[in-house]
């Protein structure tokens, strides 16, 4: 590892420095970033709203349908969406699913070894169990079992929710020592019910009940009507690799929540002695190197690392 010192008075051309070989990062609000984030609202509306015509999509994101339809073209060109031509309704191109296939191949060793686990915690509860990791303050859901349940709450694979929102974002927050970084914004954070807590001194204070539990529970700050467990999942460090979720209707979820927390806590631990982590002893074991006496070092030691 290289350490480089870095003044704390930089010059003030130090920003306009250029670097050879190094092309400068463009400004946000040039034509060609604010082209690319439109492009990428296109691909996301589709991705949400499947097969849709130049108008809808145009109106879902917020764009004029001739800005639209140049950047549904340039996306065409390269795969990513299509056409069909009988219809002129546009769809997600192969190039997306190459993509959304890179991507599965990184996890895909994780979702396998968790695969079991999930599918047992669905067997015993009828609901569904999503397995969650956290990519820029977001919680993804990128596996899941299904739940029996006639009505049920499912994630959507792929997609994104403000970790301090929810139950299995809560759950790497809570035993991430520089939390505020991770999440990427400040506070206050968006409130999204008149439950979400929004301040770090609320968050600070529930992320001490997880560290002391084992789980989260979230109870609809992201949505009304629908509450969330989680238990955390670790592989050779005390930062969370991924999050155990289970979410279901409110009133639903609570009735089970006592025997629902310790299922979750049960499979997350062995998920976790399965992802390397050795640190978590059962509970009974006085004196024994634990997960919760490791996190609890990491919190008040300077500088401590696994």
């Amino acid at each position: 590892m290289t350490v480089t010192s870095v003044s704390a008075h930089p010059s003030p051309d130090a920003e306009n420095e250029v670097i050879p070989g190094v092309k400068p990062e463009p400004d946000r609000h040039s034509s060609s970033v604010q082209s690319l984030l439109r492009a990428l609202d296109l691909l996301e509306a589709l991705g949400r709203r499947g097969d849709s015509r130049l108008g809808e999509l145009a109106h879902e994101v917020g764009l004029h349908p001739s800005t639209a339809h140049r950047l549904l073209g340039t996306l065409s060109e390269r795969g990513f969406v299509t056409q069909d031509r009988r219809t002129a309704r546009y769809r997600l191109g192969y190039a997306v699913l190459a993509l959304a296939q890179d991507a599965g191949k990184m996890t895909g060793e994780l979702r396998a070894i968790a695969r079991p686990h999930l599918d047992a915690i669905c067997d015993a509860c009828g609901e569904t169990v999503n397995l969650v990791v956290l990519e820029k303050g977001r919680a993804v859901c990128i596996e899941q079992a299904e739940g029996t349940r006639r009505v049920r709450m499912n994630m959507e694979l792929g997609r994104g929710f403000s970790a301090h929102s929810v139950a299995s974002g809560k759950a790497f927050l809570a035993h991430t020592k520089d939390w505020q970084a991770v999440l990427g914004r400040d506070e206050p954070y968006d409130r999204f019910t008149p439950h979400t807590k929004v301040t770090a001194e609320e968050l600070e204070a529930e992320f001490a009940v997880i560290r002391e539990s084992g789980v989260s529970v979230e109870r609809e700050e992201n949505e009304i009507g629908v509450t969330c467990i989680a238990a955390p999942v670790f592989g050779t460090s005390l930062t969370p690799i991924a999050a155990i979720s289970v979410c279901a209707p409110t009133t639903r979820l609570l009735e089970m929540e006592n025997s629902l927390t310790r299922l979750l806590r049960s499979h997350a631990v062995e998920l976790s002695r399965q992802l390397g982590y050795s640190a978590i002893a059962p509970r009974d074991q006085r004196d024994t190197r634990t997960l919760k006496s490791d996190v609890d070092r990491l919190h008040k030691t300077p500088g401590a690392e696994s």
